[in-house]
């Protein structure tokens, strides 16, 4: 049941030193490119970085991103101005950026979503690094790595946060 995968998910900051496989990364994109998006524009776009060095720099140039510098694998997720407006970028990339978080927890993959945008420092942090273009809006930064430990699982329904009008 997915729900059990959902309970399973969390943001995980510290990783495993063994590689990702290419197949379980075209997985995490294969799950991403599955997400819905407003009027179906489909306009994010990834950046899959595997660069020791380039993951490093980012571990020191966001200070939100420190678990970077011994993840894997960090994909940047844009999305492009050029097929969608930013009114829609940031929901498609988040649904994007779920889909991918599920499918790496579901394959034993940790994983942490770091937002670059709507920061400008961020964005042009990221821009200057990794020679983003200016139609892509760098989104998020989402790192993976395999687990050391395996995640707990969490039962956050609470129906006090619930209003239902019937």
């Amino acid at each position: 049941m997915i729900l059990d995968v959902i309970k399973k998910r969390r943001s995980v900051r510290t990783y495993d030193s063994k590689p990702i496989e290419n197949e379980k990364i075209t997985a995490l994109l294969q799950a991403a490119m599955l997400a819905p998006t407003a009027r179906n524009k489909q306009e994010w776009r990834f950046m899959v970085v595997t660069n020791k060095d380039k993951l490093k720099a980012i571990s020191e140039l966001n200070p939100n991103a420190k678990m970077s510098a011994e993840a894997a694998l960090s994909i940047i997720v844009m999305g492009d101005t050029t097929v969608s407006s930013t009114e829609y970028i940031f929901t498609d990339c988040g649904a994007a950026i779920q889909n991918m978080l599920l499918q790496a927890i579901a394959m034993d993959i940790g994983s942490c979503w770091c937002a670059i945008g709507p920061d400008e420092k961020r964005i042009k942090v990221y821009r200057e690094l990794y020679d983003i273009p200016e139609h892509l809006l760098p989104v998020a930064a989402v790192q993976f790595g395999y687990l050391k430990e395996p995640t707990n699982e969490v039962d956050r329904f609470d129906l006090d946060k619930v209003t239902f009008i019937r």
